[in-house]
């Protein structure tokens, strides 16, 4: 289990955990989510639930700003599993392939997790190319994806053209966390694709940090003014993760 703190249920379910940002908070048991209330935030951590973590193109999971989000979305659900693509495992250090031709590994590391949590929700969350890869694989593993997360989605290619395919194409809901500074996706530009008519799902989201960068980091003008430091930055984006899993899950449920 992960966080400082595990308690079996009486319910159906098994597990949830309080977080380190929780750990005064007093859970409220609603469904198969936990509700946590603390100075006026609230956190919900998920039972069956669990989450497959890819990185972007040019650093492997042990990157501290994937560490970071690792550690977030241990707060929220019951298990998160990072993966590296072949070309940086092990400590490699070669060049990022064509999207597509990483989707066979990371449908393949899908399907092991569903496997091993057969009765729990997947979660697919990326950061940038992992987050594309994701899309990718949830169009073709159907039913066995319940959401996706994209942190940083790529949606222009380094010439410069869209690349809408994927994100029309993934069948199931997708929030798209997503820098108000992000050269490589255009707010306004995502937005209309996910109001064309031949976008596949209408359940997919934008949640748009003020400032932020491709990485999701806040300047320091912009923190300066808001009053925040980038860790409460990061802590409004997983809140905003944890509601968005907790109306998807419920979505595949009916």
């Amino acid at each position: 289990m992960h966080g400082q703190h595990a308690f079996r249920s009486i319910l159906p379910y098994k597990y949830f955990t309080v977080s380190q940002y929780n750990k005064t908070a007093i859970p409220l048991i609603h469904n198969n989510f936990v509700q946590h209330f603390q100075l006026g935030s609230t956190l919900v951590l998920m039972t069956g639930v669990v989450v497959l973590l890819a990185h972007g193109a040019g650093a492997p999971c042990s990157h501290v700003h994937m560490q970071q989000w690792k550690k977030q979305l241990q707060g929220i659900v019951d298990h998160v599993e990072c993966m590296d693509y072949p070309y940086l495992a092990g400590g490699k250090k070669g060049a990022a392939p064509k999207a597509e031709k990483l989707i066979p590994f990371h449908s393949e590391r899908a399907l092991e997790l569903k496997k091993r949590f057969p009765s729990s929700d997947l979660v697919l969350v990326g950061k940038s190319m992992g987050s594309r890869v994701g899309l990718m694989v949830a169009s073709c593993l159907g039913e066995e994806v319940s959401a996706c997360i994209c942190l940083g989605y790529p949606l222009v290619g380094i010439n410069g053209s869209s690349r809408p395919g994927p994100v029309l194409d993934c069948p199931c809901p997708v929030l798209f966390v997503q820098g108000s500074k992000d050269k490589m996706c255009p707010i306004p530009q995502l937005s209309t694709l996910l109001k064309s008519k031949k976008c596949t799902s209408n359940a997919h989201s934008i949640y748009t940090v003020n400032g932020g960068d491709h990485s999701l980091q806040v300047n320091k003008t912009t923190l300066k003014s808001t009053g925040s430091t980038q860790q409460q930055v990061t802590e409004k984006c997983t809140e905003k993760m944890a509601s968005f899993i907790e109306n998807a899950v419920l979505r595949s449920k009916k």
